[in-house]
């Protein structure tokens, strides 16, 4: 019933007591005062019930709405009307001269505990009866802290009308209203509106945070921006936090979260009062926000208020992106800085001078849009030169600029062009890096149009020192070696050993001795080249031997030209060869000169075996065109091929160094030495190359031995020779002949006697179906010819005869060999059938015991079905065990036994 009348009291409204005038702070204005008078709501009855609750309140359960406050036993009834919402009697303890405070210290203001539980008519009673707005917590929290860390904005709009405190910290954590606010997302018009009520942005924490830095670490971004914008012109305030703003721009993840427009609001928050939003952009080195803000109208050309430009700003610190997104936009790229640099200029002296790639993207962009190229330094030099330098060396910038005009040529104040810089730096002698090679080949390139002059190979500077000469004194290699490829001369005397300053002990002076000798080998050979392909002269000596003296050989190989592999030129790969082919032409090479030549190739190493090859031939062939070319050829085949009265003592001095009589030579038909020694009818050199164990018996393509070319030419002496030697007078080449046949056609019947003597056959066939008579030359002397003829009829009919005697020796053996074979075979039969029948009677015999046994063993089945077993007689075993009654036992065993034993016989009698 008590509940019911509650419920009934509560609907009665129509008296209500009068209003309690109170003073109010205004809503924006803390200055500002009105007054205003507590509502009536609930009837008298209905009051004096709530009143009398409040006054017997206890300790209760916490209300669900929140449980920041319990109840405790020092709350006066006005907490309990605050707390359990009852406004009719609150409004009675106020209108009595209750205080709407905590006047007893508890540390719980009533404001709190109604801020805290949303109750928004108990707040507005309160604040009408003049609540302290700024009385604290246990924990330092005022109303408004509760208010914004509930999110109750009704009632935050009420406190911030009643003009509140807002420098009141909490007790642990020093933070103030600001930072409660900061540290909550959607909270920006919460923010704004304490910066608008003075709400300071530079409070810190108990660790040390700002309200923006808070807010930042809460990611409320629109937050901290604002709170940044309210220290907008105070270079000196927030500068950690407006650092960590753009920081979070800069994070990929953080750039697609949030807009173009935040972005500008947030450069603008965090911008130096002296700087621009772009050029802010630009010292982040982000092309993407460039774009944006060029995009979105800011000036490409708008200076900051210390005068800096955004292109020269981009150049010093952001990357090539940065600098062709400002050019894009059309930024002023004929502009100079502070210290009169154009922006060309001005690249170089930035950090990205040291960057290839960017340097040369750079370059590209603003000299496509017109940077000026051709701007002189105070000492001379160009932009080419600095590209150039030792300290750079950049290829693809040198060659923009020469695309711009630049003149390649032109010289620096000291007389150095941009190519003597490229190789020589009178400031820099230690430090020319060898990575600048494409530099110097780009500025030795030859242009299209031949009316410039392009390349400055040969400049000479003041100390009259071409590119070339410090290029060798400074022991550059690499530089040398183009500048050598472009055409630079030098004179060879002045760089031998011992006369130019260069020493080959040392490894890089010693590879550039080689370069230079190789260099002075191509240009001669060049020149030996012209020479012989001209009009015909009456010299007495050979071109090549006043083209190569001696010393000059001396002094190229000593400085590092290499026998084995010269540079290409007409003359080949081999200084060996180079010398040898040089022995067929006219005037001929004195033989002095090639024995001395040779020898010194040879003593410094050089291959006698390298053979070369051939293309064609000054002489025909027969053999070299049955071949694809080119086709190879070794020393000595050459030698005795192409100069068959060649000096024996150079045949020794190559045999001495190791020329092998191995090696054939496809060239002349596959001949070996020994082959063209013999061809050459040199029994001198056949005596010496069968001393040094040559093949007396190697095949040339055709597969012929050196004894078929003696024995075909006729030369007895050579012939002999051989076949004392022991060569084979059997051999049959590749149309079947014999050495025979050969010498019948060589017509010589000395040389066919010597053959004939030694065994050769004269009725072998060639694949033509000839003997060696039908062989015999026509044209012959009749006198020697019938002389021939007749040693070969006389050969035939001895070696018909013998092979008929042997025919016939071959026919008895062959029937004799028969006979025995059939007698093998008959025995052999015989002994196959002997054994045959052994075999059968045995396996008879065995089989008629197998039979024997079976009815053996039928028949004593059947006698021990039909038959009884035989009695024993053991009176004699019991007569013993009477005797003695301890062994009567085992003797009855024995026994048994014994009758076993005895069945056992008469059944094997049976």
């Amino acid at each position: 019933m008590k509940s019911k009348s509650c419920i009934c009291l509560g609907r009665a409204s129509s008296e209500m007591e009068p209003p309690i005038p109170v003073p109010r702070v205004g809503a924006l204005d803390p200055e500002s005062t009105r007054s205003r008078g507590l509502v009536r709501k609930n009837s008298k009855l209905q009051t004096h019930v709530e009143v009398l609750r409040c006054k017997l309140g206890k300790p209760a359960a916490i209300p669900e709405a929140d449980q920041t406050f319990e109840p405790s036993k020092d709350w006066t009834p006005i907490y309990h009307a605050v707390y359990h919402q009852r406004e009719a009697a609150l409004t009675h303890f106020l209108r009595n001269g209750g205080s709407p405070d905590d006047i007893d210290g508890i540390g719980q203001p009533p404001l709190c505990i109604a801020v805290a539980n949303g109750y928004t008519g108990i707040v507005r009673t309160l604040l009408d009866s003049g609540a302290n707005l700024d009385a604290t917590t246990k924990d330092g929290e005022t109303a408004l802290h509760l208010a914004i860390k509930k999110n109750r904005l009704d009632i935050i709009d009420m406190l911030l009308e009643s003009g509140p405190g807002l420098e009141a910290h909490t007790t642990d954590t020093h933070e103030t209203v600001l930072h409660y606010a900061a540290s909550k997302s959607g909270s920006l018009a919460i923010i704004v509106a304490l910066l608008k009520l003075g709400a300071k942005y530079d409070a810190l924490n108990s660790r040390g945070q700002s309200p923006a830095e808070a807010a930042l670490l809460a990611n409320n971004i629109h937050g901290a921006v604002a709170i940044i914008n309210a220290a907008h012109g105070r270079r000196d305030k927030l500068a950690k936090e407006k650092e960590m703003l753009l920081k979070h721009v800069e994070r990929s993840q953080a750039r697609f979260s949030i807009g173009n427009e935040l972005i500008a609001d947030i450069f603008s928050a965090a911008c130096d009062p002296d700087s621009t939003v772009l050029v802010e952009a630009i010292k982040r080195d982000d092309a993407g926000l460039v774009e944006m803000f060029l995009s979105n109208g800011a000036d490409p050309d708008r200076e900051t208020a210390r005068g800096y430009r955004p292109i020269f700003v981009s150049l010093e610190c952001a990357g090539a992106p940065v600098v062709q997104t400002l050019v894009k936009h059309k930024a002023d790229v004929t502009v100079r800085d502070a210290k009169g640099l154009t922006v060309l200029q001005a690249v170089f002296e930035g950090p990205l001078a040291q960057d290839k790639e960017s340097i040369s993207a750079i370059f590209d962009c603003l000299l496509s849009k017109g940077a000026n190229a051709t701007v002189i330094y105070p000492d001379g030099k160009t932009l080419l030169h600095r590209a150039v330098s030792p300290t750079f060396g950049y290829a693809r910038v040198a060659h923009l600029l020469l695309g711009s005009g630049v003149n390649v040529n032109a010289p620096d104040n000291d007389g150095n062009t941009a190519l003597h810089l490229a190789t020589h730096s009178r400031s820099c002698m230690e430090t020319l890096p060898e990575e600048a090679l494409p530099v110097v080949e780009t500025l030795l390139m030859e242009k299209a149009d031949k009316r410039t002059s392009w390349n400055c190979v040969s400049h000479e500077d003041h100390g009259r020192c071409d590119a070339l000469h410090y290029a060798i004194t400074m022991r550059k290699l690499v530089f040398a070696e183009t500048l050598l490829k472009h055409g630079a001369s030098f004179d060879f005397k002045d760089w031998i050993p011992g006369k130019g300053g260069l020493n080959a002990s040392v490894a890089s002076e010693k590879q550039i001795l080689k370069l230079l000798a190789q260099y002075e080998w191509s240009r001669r050979a060049g020149a030996l080249r012209r020479q012989s392909v001209g009009p015909e002269s009456e010299a007495q000596e050979a071109l090549f031997s006043t083209m190569f003296p001696t010393s000059d050989l001396k002094n190229m190989i000593s400085m590092g030209l290499d026998p084995n592999a010269l540079p290409k030129t007409s003359l080949g790969s081999s200084l060996l060869w180079a010398i040898l082919r040089q022995i067929p032409l006219q005037p001929p090479l004195l033989p002095k000169y090639l024995f001395e030549t040779v020898k010194l190739i040879l003593e410094q190493s050089a291959d006698p075996n390298v053979g070369t090859a051939r293309g064609g031939r000054r002489t025909p062939s027969p053999q070299a065109s049955s071949q694809d070319l080119p086709l190879s050829l070794h020393t000595l085949t050459f030698l005795l091929e192409e100069y068959p009265t060649v000096d024996a003592d150079l045949v020794t001095l190559l045999l001495t160094k190791g020329t092998k009589l191995s090696l054939a030579s496809p060239f002349y038909g596959g001949r070996y030495p020994l082959h063209s020694a013999a061809k050459a009818n040199r029994i001198d050199l056949v005596d010496e190359f069968l001393l040094q164990r040559a093949d007396i018996n190697c095949l040339d393509r055709e597969g012929r031995t050196p004894l078929f070319i003696a024995a075909e030419k006729g030369l007895w002496e050579i012939t002999d020779t051989l076949l004392r030697r022991g060569a084979k007078v059997d051999v049959k080449d590749s149309e079947t002949n014999t050495v025979l046949h050969a010498a019948a056609v060589g017509g010589s019947k000395r040389t066919v006697t010597m053959l004939l003597r030694t065994g050769a056959k004269s009725n072998v066939k060639n694949k033509k179906d000839q003997t060696p008579l039908a062989c015999v030359p026509e044209k012959l002397d009749a006198k020697e010819k019938d002389k021939i003829m007749q040693l070969l009829k006389d050969a035939e009919e001895k070696e018909k005869r013998d092979e008929d005697r042997n025919r016939k020796l071959a026919e008895q053996a062959a029937a004799y060999e028969a006979k025995m074979k059939q007698r093998r075979d008959e025995e052999a039969k015989d002994r196959q059938r002997r054994e045959g029948e052994t075999k059968d009677k045995q396996q008879r015999e065995q089989e008629d015991q197998e039979r024997q046994q079976k009815e053996q063993e039928a028949r004593i089945q059947q006698h021990q079905k039909t038959k009884p077993l035989p009695v024993l007689d053991r009176s004699k075993a019991a007569l013993d065990g009477e005797a003695d009654g301890e062994k009567s036992k085992r003797n009855s065993n024995a026994a048994e036994l014994a009758d076993w034993l005895a069945l056992s016989k008469m059944m094997e009698r049976m």
